[in-house]
């Protein structure tokens, strides 16, 4: 069953303030000079959500970033969002890592409001979006495997060179990535129907297969 949304929003609103909208982006937002940084920071939590699943996971291995159009879509098969990642993702400071884990607070998160306004979550039982930094609601289910979890980043309209900028971002991921992801096999990404772009480990530099890159 799907965690109460409904609840941890009335939460959020006593803790917060409901004007968290308007100062959410110079407490959350701009963390990072270059805006792409937020692509090393889903990494990192794809890294843990695996760790969690134990050494015993027989399942992929793989972060996949998809970049089309007006979003950016974002998988990995890590251990699904239960009710603790639901309040983690929707806090601020806090969150369900150790302090050993990359992205402790779940704060690194956050890195994604530069590029969009209202991120969905699609893991396990839960379907929601974040509104206004820390507001859940239920959005309906998309198609995914059982085991993936799923981010959908639609860009904000204004923001005209979102897409190119992430793209660019993507094409600079390398091979030393990958050192610092011990639970992560590959990291593949797609841009704009393009040709996928596959790391794994002991690769000097990206594989490519499929068509053409347009």
């Amino acid at each position: 069953m799907a965690v109460d949304y409904e609840t941890i929003r009335r939460e959020n609103e006593r803790r917060y303030g409901t004007d968290i909208g308007r100062i959410g982006p110079m407490l959350l937002a701009n963390r990072y000079a270059e805006r792409t940084h937020f692509i090393y920071e889903l990494l990192q939590n794809a890294e843990d959500a695996l760790k969690r699943r134990g050494p015993e996971w027989k399942g992929k291995r793989v972060v996949t970033f998809s970049l089309d159009g007006g979003f950016l879509r974002v998988s990995h098969y890590g251990i699904p969002f239960d009710e603790k990642d639901v309040r983690g993702i929707c806090g601020i400071a806090e969150g369900t890592k150790e302090l050993t884990d990359i992205g402790r607070f779940g704060i690194g998160f956050k890195s994604v409001y530069a590029f969009t306004g209202r991120p969905e979550v699609h893991s396990g039982e839960e379907d929601f979006a974040v509104e206004n930094f820390v507001w859940p609601v239920s959005v309906a289910p998309i198609e995914r495997d059982g085991e993936e979890t799923v981010f959908i980043l639609p860009f904000r309209p204004e923001d005209a060179g979102a897409a190119t900028e992430i793209a660019a971002g993507l094409r600079r991921l390398g091979s030393r990535v990958l050192l610092f992801l011990k639970a992560v096999d590959e990291v593949a990404w797609c841009v704009q129907g393009g040709a996928v772009r596959a790391l794994s480990p002991g690769q000097a530099h990206a594989t490519v297969w499929g068509s053409a890159e347009g």
